[in-house]
């Protein structure tokens, strides 16, 4: 391990190849693809579910109102059958069943309740975090930090420049 980021971490950091944060629509996908190839994977989510607002808030459709392809018909095809198995009409519940099931069964290991609270870096690199949730503070490293936080948590930590909205209305896409 580089010195640098040795000297921020202790021996209690745990290691990963890939670490999402933010378990919604592209960060469930995000690490069921990683986990499914192989990779020890670290999800850690804000919220007590997976699938973000398609799951908390109910939201449906995609951007773009494009149709589902890969991974994400997949999850489509599996809630609208868990939904219909179990006379759910809106499938919000069946959508965080569904996620929850596909990622623990490709061996992700997933943190509810986390909020990442600085990064873990290596010169201009992110290499893993530091997140609080309710068993106290943890950090993991990985080669893959991925954010998928609706906010650009990590972005933003990193100093990075982010814009909130499309230019024309300032409203999220």
């Amino acid at each position: 391990m580089p010195e640098a980021l040795h000297n921020g971490t202790d021996s209690s950091t745990r290691q990963y190849d890939v670490i999402v944060v933010g378990l919604g629509t592209a960060g469930a996908i995000a690490a069921l693809a990683a986990a499914r190839q192989g990779a020890r994977v670290l999800a850690l989510e804000r919220n007590t579910y997976p699938g973000g607002t398609q799951s908390g808030g109910g939201i449906r459709g995609y951007y773009g109102g494009r149709p589902p392809y890969g991974l994400t018909a997949e999850v489509e095809e599996l809630v609208s059958e868990y939904a219909a198995k179990h006379g759910l009409g809106i499938n919000v519940e069946a959508r965080k069943f569904v996620l929850e099931r596909l990622l623990l069964t490709a061996g992700v290991e997933i943190v509810y309740a986390a909020v990442v609270y600085e990064l873990l870096q290596e010169e201009s690199c992110v290499r893993g975090v530091r997140w609080r949730e309710a068993s106290g503070c943890h950090s993991a490293i990985a080669g893959v930090v991925v954010d998928a936080t609706a906010e650009g948590t990590l972005a933003l930590l990193a100093g990075c420049k982010v814009e909130s909205g499309r230019q024309s209305d300032g409203l999220y896409n």
